[in-house]
């Protein structure tokens, strides 16, 4: 559970809370992460203990935890991408609101980030809001090379103000690509409605 002990604090921010229990104990839970099938922890659990509204068994660690946070329903109605483009490129994941990624990445590699969000989170919409600060164009390219339309947003107000949930993240680039996801969201300052993918 390497990967959960590293994400975990980012989500318990928000409210969401981690069970991990030993063999044998009791759990009751919205959502339950089963064991790889017939792996030693599968082979040892007794799920007759387990009370949950949905039970989540996937192939890997990212994509069993997008999928137990979209919550019973087992999917998130909207995934929401925020990019501000700088020397690097502040990213960050909204999937109905809940903060369930915040990176920094070359520019380069947003397009290869956002499609790997894409492929390992159960979504019905997803949108894309990209700053049109220094480093946009490398952005934007690397967004098309993908093949994955997007926003343009006008970066104003984006460096400074309140955030929900995002209290234990300090660098200003991830701040800001939070910052421009809710923008989008809220229909602020568009740039350029759609930019459309290269065929």
């Amino acid at each position: 559970m390497r990967g959960l002990s590293r994400v975990a604090p980012l989500y318990e921010a928000q409210g969401v809370v981690f069970l991990l229990p030993a063999p044998g104990e009791p759990v009751i839970a919205d959502v339950a992460v089963l064991p790889r099938e017939s792996s030693p922890e599968d082979l040892l659990y007794d799920y007759s203990v387990v009370r949950a509204s949905r039970m989540v068994r996937r192939h890997g660690f990212r994509e069993s935890l997008f999928d137990a946070l979209s919550g019973p329903r087992g999917f998130f109605r909207s995934l929401i991408i925020g990019l501000d483009p700088g020397r690097e490129c502040g990213a960050s994941v909204l999937g109905d609101g809940l903060l369930l990624d915040a990176s920094r990445l070359p520019c380069s590699e947003v397009g290869r980030y956002a499609r790997g969000i894409l492929d390992d989170a159960p979504y019905r919409v997803y949108s894309i809001y990209l700053g049109d600060g220094p480093g946009f164009e490398e952005a934007a390219d690397s967004l098309s090379i993908e093949g994955l339309e997007y926003t343009v947003l006008e970066e104003g107000y984006t460096t400074r103000g309140p955030l929900p949930g995002a209290g234990l993240i300090k660098d200003k680039d991830i701040l800001a690509s939070i910052r421009i996801a809710y923008k989008g969201v809220y229909g602020g300052d568009w740039v350029a409605r759609k930019v459309p993918r290269r065929r």
